[in-house]
């Protein structure tokens, strides 16, 4: 009986993940103020900046609308949508996959790519077989750090991609 009790208490507080680790969101909103801060890669210019007990963040500029979601307190999800061409890519972290979704404005059916991450490590292209829009996606999630770089290109203006590297930085 006292061990059906402990037990009960156990599985109890492994549900509601008061063990959270350093850095881990537990569910309860007691995170540990982790920023996140996403930087235009081209330019060098940081375009975001947002702690993760926000939940996300989003900004738009004269060349793309960039929306970032957190999973815990890691990245779990970057969105970025060309505002000059209509065309986007989706990277959602999912335990240990990467979901990728490039949908271009000329082609409504979108490419979506899932990729397995090794040790919290992913890299992937993909590329649309119609209208060749592309994306590059690197994802590093392990030992304290916390990166997702995602580029976009389009065939409306090719020699100028959308490199978004978002990190978290405490």
């Amino acid at each position: 009986m006292k061990y059906s009790i402990l037990i009960t208490i156990l599985l109890t507080l492994l549900n509601s993940n008061s063990f959270a680790k350093h850095g881990e969101h537990d569910g309860n909103e007691n995170d540990d103020g982790s920023i996140i801060v996403c930087t235009d890669v081209t330019s060098n210019i940081k375009v975001l900046q947002f702690q993760s007990s926000q939940g996300g963040g989003q900004v738009s500029t004269t060349e793309y609308i960039l929306n970032v979601k957190i999973r815990g307190d890691d990245i779990g999800e970057v969105f970025i949508l060309n505002i000059k061409s209509g065309d986007s890519i989706k990277v959602k972290h999912l335990e240990e996959l990467l979901k990728i979704t490039l949908t271009t404005n000329e082609d409504q059916n979108p490419e979506i790519l899932e990729v397995p991450t090794h040790r919290g490590f992913a890299e992937a292209d993909l590329i649309h077989p119609t209208t060749f829009d592309s994306g590059h996606v690197k994802s590093i999630s392990r030992r304290g750090i916390n990166q997702m770089n995602v580029v976009l290109k389009t065939i409306e203006n090719p020699n100028l991609s959308t490199n978004i590297l978002c990190e978290k930085t405490k």
